[in-house]
């Protein structure tokens, strides 16, 4: 019998330490009683890139010309699996509406797949999507290492975590009592 893929890839996941338990205040504007640090995930490179190539693995037959990610770390999502499928990476930058390529260039008609590193509600990945059809290219696939609940489905996942999210005028009663704590850095 052999290795079970996709068990491996949330072993590593699970193993490191990536999951936390509170009240926070996720980059969607919306609240949660567990965190994904991502951070957690990128400390150690060889679970990360364990997770990248999970995430190639899903496209391995897709004829991509780049990867392409949001700053900070969906850039270097975006690197391990352009290494991975042996294509090109793309670092998309933030602007006032949303991700531009600033320092590379598209080729027109160029197939690209856009990654990050953790999925809530998919603004990132739809933003840094508009940015590659802006550029006259198309989104050929779309994917993030981890999904929370509530990802959308057409949007590819190594690991599924169970992570509900709250709206912050219908928290649950067992948050309210607990003080709310950003740990995230995006503003989108």
């Amino acid at each position: 019998m052999g290795l079970d893929i996709t068990t491996h890839y949330q072993s590593a996941f699970y193993e490191s330490g990536a999951l936390i338990n509170g009240h926070f205040l996720l980059s969607s504007g919306l609240h949660s009683d567990v965190y994904v640090d991502k951070f957690r995930i990128m400390e150690d490179p060889i679970v990360f890139n364990q997770l990248c190539f999970g995430l190639a693995h899903k496209v391995y037959e897709l004829d991509i010309d780049y990867v392409a990610g949001p700053v900070t770390l969906g850039v270097l999502v975006a690197q391990f699996v352009a290494g991975h499928i042996r294509t090109k990476c793309l670092c998309a930058e933030r602007c006032e509406d949303g991700f531009e390529f600033r320092r590379q260039t598209i080729q027109p008609d160029a197939k690209v797949m856009v990654v990050d590193d953790v999925g809530t509600s998919g603004r990132s990945i739809e933003l840094v999507c508009s940015a590659v059809v802006a550029a006259g290219a198309t989104v050929v696939a779309k994917g993030v290492l981890v999904a929370r609940t509530g990802c959308p489905d057409d949007i590819l996942r190594v690991v599924d975590v169970e992570a509900n999210t709250y709206s912050p005028d219908n928290l649950p009663k067992h948050l309210m009592d607990v003080p709310v704590v950003k740990l995230g850095t995006s503003k989108i």
